[in-house]
């Protein structure tokens, strides 16, 4: 995975945004970006080694959890978790 693809700090080049608004959208973006690296690496992560999902509602999930198999159903996890390992790849790791 790239950092890059996550963490981005150019809004400070914008010319309608005064000093401080510049360094409120930097303080954002060395925030924010490496929270939405990190969480990045850990959905794949989890789809790679874990890919069920909660058996209760949660307040944040990720936007790969939608793929992963239903809380107690060990036919379909056995029946599809190699499939979902090799669906990482588009996070840039190995196939």
């Amino acid at each position: 995975m790239r950092r890059g693809d996550y963490i981005g700090i150019d809004r400070h080049n914008l010319s309608s945004l005064n000093p401080k608004e510049k360094m409120n959208c930097d303080s954002c973006g060395y925030l924010n970006g490496p929270i939405a690296y990190v969480q990045a690496m850990g959905a794949g992560t989890e789809q790679y080694g874990c890919p069920i999902k909660h058996a209760r509602k949660m307040k944040a999930i990720h936007n790969r959890h939608h793929k992963f198999m239903e809380y107690g159903d060990g036919i379909d996890y056995h029946r599809n978790h190699e499939a979902l390992r090799r669906d990482v790849a588009d996070l840039g790791g190995d196939e």
